[in-house]
């Protein structure tokens, strides 16, 4: 394996997610790794007067995805805040801390300079749940129409919870809540979260005249997208509506030694409303239809191609097609 392609894939976000630990989705039997899978914490609510626990998304979705230089929300401290202490650790992220420690260290240390300078990011802190409790964990497939299937139906939710007992069960109450709008709670969270992190990516929120265009760059065409994705993801902001919405639409780049096929993310399909902030807030959208998301190499960029990915997986409405027997 050569060093330029070991240096491509250790900053290749889908081979990130790709390696994640296994983890079972045990309402559709599905073993897959764990990034295409949605966690969720059981947590006590913010009222003491609530006895029963609540299911809660998990961090998996949203760790590192804004740069370091920008301050955490309050949201993701209060969901460590009400995390039992008492429950089965989930030692994945330590173990796999580790692992991936080794290998940013090296990569620290072949980086380049202006590489390291944007995030701020280090070797001590480079991941945020590195030092979190134990907490309970179960999984669900990261699809929408699934945890809405789940939000209506108590024998989903009590699937959720098989072959977990024994001590690591010991002190948590036995009723326990899945919010019935769990879907749509998710998606507006994934939503918001990716529309802050373009927002603090883009030139006029960096707060530097130097390179302005680093990770987020405008262009006015697909040729010119060509020239300059190199690997990373276009962002499409249709100016007209269209009801062929491709769930899963790329853009071939000729002539490209590694990311020949790159993905096109359609924001108005994925975000939502917050389209409407990003322009508001981002003068890089404004009047902008085609936008490359450059494969800057942080943790934190990679965390975002991956959440933009997941919010794809989350809202795609499989298209099952009849498989013709082959004719011998």
């Amino acid at each position: 394996m050569s060093g330029q392609f070991r240096r491509h894939l250790s900053n290749n976000p889908y081979a990130e997610a790709l390696m994640t630990p296994m983890r079972w989705c045990k309402n559709t039997n599905a073993i897959l790794p764990k990034y295409f899978l949605q966690d969720f914490d059981l947590v006590k609510h913010p009222n003491p007067n609530q006895k029963e626990a609540w299911y809660a998304p998990g961090p998996l979705s949203f760790v590192n995805v804004m740069p370091w230089n920008i301050a955490r929300t309050v949201e993701q401290d209060e969901t460590i805040t009400y995390t039992q202490k008492d429950e089965t650790p989930d030692m994945t992220s330590q173990t796999k801390g580790g692992l991936i420690e080794d290998k940013v260290t090296a990569d620290v240390k072949n980086a380049r300079p202006e590489e390291l300078e944007e995030d701020g990011e280090s070797i001590e802190n480079w991941r945020e749940d590195s030092h979190r409790g134990g907490r309970y964990v179960t999984y669900a497939l990261s699809r929408k129409s699934l945890i809405e299937q789940i939000g209506k139906s108590k024998s989903l939710q009590i699937k959720m919870r098989a072959q977990r007992n024994g001590m690591a069960t010991r002190g948590l109450p036995e009723e326990r809540i899945f919010r019935p709008d769990m879907d749509e709670v998710l998606l507006k969270m994934m939503q918001r979260q990716a529309a802050d992190a373009l927002i603090a990516r883009s030139s006029s929120n960096r707060g530097t005249k130097k390179d302005p265009h680093r990770f987020i760059m405008p262009v006015d065409s697909w040729e010119e997208a060509q020239k300059h994705v190199s690997g990373g993801a276009i962002l499409y902001i249709p100016t007209e509506p269209s009801d062929d919405m491709n769930n899963y639409a790329t853009l071939d780049v000729e002539g490209a030694n590694y990311g020949a096929k790159v993905a096109v993310h359609d924001l108005n399909f994925l975000l939502g409303d917050e389209v409407e902030r990003l322009k508001q807030e981002a003068e890089d959208f404004v009047g902008q239809e085609l936008l490359v998301l450059k494969n800057y190499r942080s943790e934190s960029m990679r965390s975002l191609f991956l959440l933009l990915w997941r919010l794809q997986g989350y809202l795609a409405e499989p298209q099952i097609e009849l498989i013709e027997p082959r004719q011998y």
